[in-house]
């Protein structure tokens, strides 16, 4: 099953769910890269899901926090509507 595959059986399963979730998509890169541009992580509350955009540990992990607070943003705005 390809890379695309998975995301795409992860994203049908965490809807189905109702889970809270953001898709990371690598959207540029510069100088040499371990994934190309279009690679996507998920990632719910609880951390990542599946997928990679590749980078050192702490990119990745960058990413992840600003995608779970996204993730809290995005709930508490739900609650207060």
């Amino acid at each position: 099953m390809s890379q695309l595959a998975k995301i795409i059986e992860s994203l049908r399963m965490l809807e189905e769910s109702g889970a809270s979730f953001v898709c990371v998509t690598l959207a540029a890169a510069r100088g040499s890269v371990p994934q190309e541009v279009g690679a996507k992580m998920l990632v719910v509350e609880s951390g990542r899901v599946g997928g990679t955009i590749g980078g050192s540990h702490r990119v990745q992990e960058g990413r992840m926090d600003r995608a779970i607070a996204r993730i809290a943003r995005l709930g508490a705005m739900e609650a207060s509507d």
